[in-house]
């Protein structure tokens, strides 16, 4: 999550859009430099993401259609895209 509020190490990386599956307890930290997907995704084992990506997928190849470049990051990445 440190990344996510280093804008310098981000914008040196050519970062564009930014995908944010903790959006319940980290913010977008430069709204103003970046194009946020905003998620709200439980970090744990249970959880089961596959209902968002493709939500998450038609981001980023938005991203990518226009040269952007992604950076995703959530809380420790123990969510699962399979259901239980």
């Amino acid at each position: 999550m440190q990344n996510a509020k280093n804008k310098e190490e981000l914008l040196e990386a050519g970062i564009t859009h930014v995908v944010n599956c903790c959006a319940a307890k980290c913010a977008n930290y430069f709204p103003d430099l970046f194009k946020y997907l905003s998620l709200e995704l439980k970090d744990t084992p249970e959880f089961d993401l596959s209902s968002y990506l493709l939500l998450a997928a038609e981001f980023i190849q938005k991203a990518l259609d226009i040269d952007g470049k992604v950076f995703i990051h959530c809380n420790q990445v123990k969510s699962s895209p399979l259901t239980r």
